[in-house]
């Protein structure tokens, strides 16, 4: 069996390094100063068998030093929320976070605010996504891999006031899926095939494939989709091994789809002559099943050709310029009242490449919101006389602001809110420039061309409460 190991399912968090409450690194109110606190400790593990609590097979592996964790609190006044309101404070938005980084041995330490009146809160624990290579000894001989270990989704600890609580944190992997009750190990294998122009052949040794698992498949229901990436072995074999629910449970299975892209020659051959071009191969979400306890012995697949040449697809690409407007709400009690987001927001864009032509990285370009107004965003893009593919490229946008939340005592109330807004993907065609949005009011008279209001999809954290 193929070794597998989980993709992350979302971009690596990026936290502020620091000891002890980050949500407010400025002003002279906050969280930290209105609530009592308590000490959280203890150890977080690299761990591949959540079932029976073995690390990697009994042998204790830490979370490597300098990992970040990150504790976030309601601010609410819901279960397990710090009732802000009920304790001063003029908004109850979003959550307070903390974080603290992991020492020797995978010790970590950290103060989290809590309620003065008894009542515990809740933190979820969350971080980076680690990654740790590996050798694996298998029949053939040693395989290198990497092995992707997250803190499960939904992680948490219930602190109280006067009560130093302690908290092991598990890393794990899906080495060792074990997030259903009663699913068993399954097992689903097929050959996969391409045509090279002369006959059907095995597709390459080593070539990846991901396969894509609903949310909704699991029970509770996970946060994201789960995905897998299987190698191909000799002779074109895919095999995939991992728990599903019995036919008892399930008698339709447990559903997956496979994704995949290679590169190779398919060959033309023109009275006695062969010609060879290279060309991608693709496997577009073609389904699979899996049955606990059962051996699903899948028919072939065959991958598709390209429509031309890589050659073709590459040459010429020309360049695009990308540009718009991101607005959002300065003033937290007029929502309706938009500006253009601050000039250091950090813009973090992605040109995927290799959605166009596998042999080629994906781009990205980390700027300011000021660089980008002043010259939008250019990249190579296939030119639209030669090629039927546009690149696709997407923006997140990150900053933190001191805004007006509220009045308290005929005075204007002032916090810290952190946001974050991921733009949908926008197509490049080479040698035309492209304006992103659309006309928005700004709530002022004024209309805004080639403009979009993050304020409804943005993420929003208040990081103070004042």
């Amino acid at each position: 069996m193929k070794k597998l190991f989980l993709l992350a399912s979302a971009a690596a968090l990026i936290f502020s390094a620091g000891s002890c409450a980050p949500e407010d690194p400025a002003t002279p109110v906050n969280v930290n100063q209105v609530f009592p606190k308590t000490k959280l400790s203890g150890v977080a593990y690299l761990n591949e068998n959540t079932s029976t609590g073995d690390v990697n097979g009994g042998v204790a592996t830490f979370v490597p030093e300098g990992t970040v964790l990150s504790f976030s609190i309601p601010n609410g006044t819901g279960a397990g929320g710090l009732n802000i309101k009920g304790h001063g404070g003029a908004s109850a938005e979003g959550n307070s976070l903390t974080t603290t980084t992991v020492g020797a041995n995978g010790v970590y330490e950290v103060m989290l605010p809590v309620r003065a009146d008894g009542v515990p809160v809740t933190a979820t624990i969350s971080s980076q996504t680690i990654a740790v290579p590996r050798t694996s000894v298998t029949a053939k001989g040693s395989v290198d891999e990497v092995v992707l270990f997250n803190i499960p989704v939904g992680t948490t600890v219930a602190l109280g006031k006067d009560i130093a609580a302690q908290k092991r944190v598990d890393f794990t992997s899906p080495g060792k899926l074990t997030e259903t009750p009663g699913w068993v190990e399954a097992t689903y294998s097929t050959t996969l095939t391409y045509d090279n122009g002369k006959a059907a052949v095995a597709v390459p040794n080593g070539t990846q494939v991901v396969l894509t698992i609903a949310r909704t498949s699991f029970v509770p229901a996970r946060e994201n989709d789960l995905q897998y990436v299987a190698t191909v072995g000799d002779n074109g074999k895919l095999e995939v091994k991992m728990p599903a629910p019995t036919l008892a449970m399930a008698p339709a299975g447990l559903a997956f789809t496979m994704n995949s892209a290679f590169v190779a020659n398919y060959t033309v051959i023109t009275n006695g002559n062969e010609v060879a071009s290279p060309y991608v191969y693709s496997l577009t979400s073609v389904a699979g099943t899996l049955y606990g306890g059962v051996v699903n012995a899948a028919a072939s697949i065959l991958y598709t050709k390209g429509a031309s040449s890589i050659d073709l697809q590459k040459a010429p690409w020309k360049p695009s310029k990308f540009t718009v407007k991101f607005l959002y709400a300065n003033d937290r009690t007029a929502l309706g009242k938009l500006v253009g987001i601050p000039n250091e927001a950090t813009l973090t864009i992605t040109a995927y490449r290799s959605s166009v032509d596998p042999t080629l990285k994906n781009l990205v370009v980390v700027m300011t919101y000021e660089q980008f107004v002043a010259n939008g965003i250019t990249f190579d893009a296939p030119d639209p006389a030669v090629a039927s593919a546009q690149l696709s490229i997407s923006i997140d946008v990150n900053f933190i602001k001191n805004l007006k939340t509220g009045t308290s005592g005929g005075n204007d109330v002032f916090n810290q809110i952190k946001f974050s807004y991921a733009m949908p993907t926008n197509a490049l065609w080479g040698g035309i420039d492209k304006k992103g949005g659309t006309k928005i009011n700004d709530g002022n008279g004024n209309d805004i061309d080639n403009a979009i209001n993050i304020e409804g999809a943005a993420t929003k954290d208040q990081l103070t409460n004042n």
